[in-house]
C-alpha cells in the first residue's frame, strides 16, 4: 500500500492528527462494513493502522528535534571541522583500569530531523514491516492457517506454541505481530474463550481497544471492540461438538449462531429466529444452538417446536440437564403436570439443590391435588431462602395456596418486626436529632465562654460614666481622675502567729503611730472623680504632697470590683471622719472601686471554660457514636438486601 493511498482510503488529506484520523476511519466504516465489503474492510483497516504509526512516527521526531541537545563536544581539535557540521558526535575517553592503552574511541550521534520534513517523500517502507519481516510474515501465516483449520483452531496447546515461537518474545516485534494479528482475528473472530483469554493476557487488547475506540458511538465503528469484551466477559459459545459436523460450512454456521443469540439477547425475536434456523439448517446437533432455539420458540409461542428442540438436545447431550429443565417447564405450561413432574424428579436427583426446579414440582404437585405433599416443600423453601428473595416470594404465592393461615400468620409476624423496626428507627432518629442540638448548644456556649474571656482581658478605657456603669467587676480598665484626694488609708499585713498572716485597712497616721506592729503600708487608697462621681481607687505607689493639692489630677490603671459590703467601703466611709475640713469631704462614692496595678495574664483556661469544653467534648463523643452506629445499620440492611 502507497503512501498516498493510505490517506484516499481514509478520506483525508495526510495529517499528523491521531483524533482526525479515528474520526476518518469511523466514518469510512458506513462505506466498508466488515460484514458488507470484507476486502474493502481489510484495506481500510490497514490504512487505519498505517496512518496511526506514521502519526506516532512524526509526532515523536517533532517532539525531538525541539529538545536541546546536551552532548557536550570535547576535544574539537583532533577531529575535521567540516565533518562536525554534519553530525554530532560524543568523545569516549578509555577506562584507566582497561587492559589496553588505546585512544578514546568517536561515538557518531546521528542529527535529529528537522521540523516541517516532508513525510511523502520520506520512505517508510510501507511494502515492508520492518526488521524481521519475513519471521513476522511467517507467524501472521501460521496464525492464519491455524485458524482455518478448525479442529487446531480450538485447541490451547496449538495457540499457546505459536505464542512461544521465537520472533513473538522478541520485544521489538511483538508490537508489530500484535497490530497484525489483531487485524487477522478481526476477519477471523469465532474462537473459544479459553482461546481469547489467552490471547488478551500475552497481548492486552482489552485496554487497546478501549482507547482506540474511545468516544466512538457510531454503530458498526466498535463492533469488533465490543464482541472481544463479550468474548472475555460473557459465558462463551462451545465449539468442540462442531468436531463431528462433517463437510459443512463452520464459519457461516458461528456466524449464524452468535448474531442469533445477539438478537435473542436483545429480544430481537424474528432476527433470532432467521438466524437461529439457518445455523440449524447448516448444523442441527449443536446443544447450543438448540438451547437456543427451545428458547426462542417458547418465547414466539410455539410449544410443540420448542418440545422437539429440547428433545432433540438431550438425544445430543443426555448428560446435561438444561434439556430436561425446558422440557418441564414447556410440558408444565402446556398442562402436562405429570410428565412435568417426572422430569423434574429426574432432574433434582443429579441437583437437589436446584430451587426453581423445586418450585416447579411443587406447583405440578399443586395442580395433581397432592396439596400436603406441595405445603411441605413450599415451607421448606421458605425456611431455606433468604427473606425477601425471589425463591421465598414464589414459595409464599404457592403457600398462599394450599396454607393461607400459615402465610397471613407470617405475614403478621413479618408486619410486627417490622413495626417494632420502625419505633426503633424513629426512637434513634429523636436520639441523634436531641444529641446533635445538645452539641450545638455546647459548641456555643464554649464559644460564648471562650469569646467572653478574651474580652475581659483586654484594656478598657473609659471616657464616661455610663461606661464605668456598665463594665463588669475584674475589667481591666483605664480612666482619668481630676480632683484627687488621699483618704489617709493603707492596706497592712499583720504578723500572726499562725502562717497566714492578716491583711487590714488601718488609718495610716495611726499606723505610724504604732510602727512596729503594722510595719510599712502595701497599699494606699485615694478617691478622684469622674464627671462629679467620687470613686475610690487603691494603688501601690504614694502619691505623696501632691495628693492634697487642690485639682490634682491622674491616669490609673486597675481592676474593677463592687463596692457593696465589703471592707474599703467601710474603711472609706470612717474616713469621712477622719478628714480635717468639712468642704473636701465626698458626699458619696461610687459603687464601684478601682484598684490599681498591671494587667495580670489571662488565662484562656478556667473552670467555665473547662465545664463547657468537657460538656462539648462528651456530645460530641456521644453523636460520633451515634453516626457510627447508624453507618453500621445502613451497612447491615444493604448487606441484606445485596445478600437476598
Amino acid at each position: 500500500m502507497s503512501y498516498m493511498s493510505i490517506w484516499h482510503w481514509l478520506g483525508i488529506e495526510p495529517t499528523n492528527d491521531i483524533k482526525q484520523i479515528k474520526r476518518a476511519y469511523a466514518k469510512q466504516l458506513q462505506v466498508y462494513h466488515p460484514e458488507d465489503d470484507p476486502a474493502g474492510y481489510q484495506e481500510l483497516r490497514e490504512a487505519y493502522d498505517r496512518a496511526l504509526k506514521i502519526a506516532k512516527q512524526q509526532n515523536e521526531m517533532v517532539k525531538h528535534s525541539n529538545e536541546p541537545n546536551y552532548i557536550e563536544q570535547e576535544q574539537q581539535d583532533q577531529f575535521d571541522p567540516q565533518n562536525q557540521q554534519n553530525q554530532n558526535w560524543l568523545y569516549v575517553e578509555p577506562m584507566e583500569s582497561g587492559p589496553t592503552e588505546e585512544l578514546g574511541q568517536m561515538v557518531i550521534i546521528p542529527s535529529r530531523l528537522p521540523n516541517g520534513l516532508d513525510m511523502a517523500s520520506f520512505d517508510f517502507g510501507f511494502d515492508e514491516w520492518g526488521e524481521g519481516s519475513q519471521s513476522i510474515d511467517e507467524f501472521i501465516e501460521q496464525a492464519i492457517a491455524l485458524y482455518d483449520h478448525f479442529p487446531s483452531r480450538i485447541s490451547s496447546d496449538n495457540w499457546v506454541e505459536l505464542l512461544n515461537s521465537k520472533v513473538t518474545w522478541d520485544i521489538y516485534n511483538k508490537a508489530e505481530i500484535s497490530e497484525r494479528l489483531l487485524v487477522v482475528l478481526e476477519g477471523r473472530p469465532y474462537l473459544p474463550q479459553e482461546i481469547w483469554k489467552l490471547l488478551e493476557g500475552f497481548f492486552g487488547w482489552k485496554f487497546d481497544l478501549g482507547e482506540r475506540w474511545n468516544g466512538y458511538e457510531h454503530e458498526g465503528a466498535d463492533s469488533f471492540a465490543e464482541y472481544y469484551v463479550k468474548q472475555l466477559e460473557e459465558p462463551g459459545l462451545r465449539y468442540e461438538f462442531l468436531l463431528h459436523a462433517g463437510d459443512i460450512d463452520v464459519e457461516q454456521f458461528l456466524r449464524f449462531r452468535y448474531k442469533g443469540y445477539q438478537a435473542l439477547m436483545a429480544n430481537k425475536l424474528n432476527e433470532a429466529g432467521r438466524l437461529l434456523e439457518q445455523g440449524y439448517a447448516i448444523f442441527a446437533d449443536d446443544p447450543d444452538l438448540l438451547r437456543l432455539l427451545a428458547e426462542y420458540y417458547v418465547r414466539v409461542g410455539k410449544d410443540a417446536e420448542a418440545l422437539d428442540a429440547c428433545a432433540k438436545l438431550i438425544q445430543v447431550v443426555p448428560e446435561e440437564l438444561d434439556g430436561y429443565f425446558q422440557r418441564a417447564r414447556m410440558k408444565y405450561q402446556q398442562g402436562k403436570y405429570a410428565q412435568a413432574a417426572e422430569d423434574l424428579q429426574s432432574l433434582l436427583i443429579h441437583t437437589p439443590h436446584l430451587v426453581e426446579a423445586k418450585l416447579m414440582l411443587y406447583h405440578c404437585w399443586l395442580k395433581l391435588g397432592q396439596g400436603d405433599r406441595a405445603k411441605d416443600g413450599f415451607m421448606e423453601v421458605v425456611e431455606q431462602a433468604e427473606p425477601g428473595s425471589l425463591e421465598a416470594i414464589q414459595a409464599l404465592h404457592g403457600l398462599a395456596i394450599v396454607h393461607p393461615k400459615y402465610v397471613k400468620e407470617l405475614h403478621n409476624r413479618e408486619r410486627q418486626a417490622a413495626r417494632q423496626q420502625l419505633v426503633k428507627n424513629r426512637r434513634f432518629f429523636w436520639r441523634v436529632i436531641c444529641v446533635f442540638m445538645a452539641l450545638v448548644m455546647s459548641i456555643g456556649w464554649f464559644g460564648y465562654a471562650v469569646v467572653d474571656g478574651v474580652k475581659s482581658g483586654g484594656t478598657i478605657v473609659i471616657t464616661s460614666l455610663s461606661q464605668l456603669e456598665e463594665v463588669g467587676a475584674g475589667s481591666y480598665v483605664t480612666l482619668t481622675l481630676t480632683d484627687i484626694k488621699d483618704l489617709n488609708l493603707g492596706r497592712y499585713e499583720l504578723e500572726a502567729v499562725t502562717r497566714n498572716p492578716k491583711i487590714v485597712i488601718q488609718n495610716r497616721t495611726f499606723a505610724d503611730n504604732n510602727w512596729r506592729e503594722y510595719g510599712f503600708a502595701m497599699s494606699y487608697f485615694y478617691v478622684g472623680g469622674i464627671k462629679q462621681h467620687n470613686v475610690i481607687f487603691i494603688s501601690k505607689r504614694w502619691l505623696g504632697d501632691a495628693a492634697k493639692d487642690s485639682g490634682y489630677s491622674a491616669t490609673i490603671s486597675g481592676y474593677i470590683h463592687e463596692l457593696a459590703s465589703t471592707d474599703v467601703e467601710h474603711a472609706a466611709f470612717q474616713a469621712l471622719q477622719w478628714l480635717p475640713l468639712d468642704n473636701e469631704k465626698p458626699l458619696s462614692y461610687f459603687s464601684k472601686y478601682i484598684e490599681e496595678g498591671p494587667q495580670h495574664e489571662q488565662s484562656l483556661i478556667t473552670d467555665l471554660h473547662l465545664f463547657s469544653f468537657g460538656t462539648m467534648l462528651f456530645f460530641l463523643i456521644w453523636f460520633i457514636r451515634l453516626l457510627k452506629e447508624k453507618r453500621r445499620r445502613l451497612l447491615k440492611t444493604l448487606k441484606e438486601r445485596t445478600s437476598a
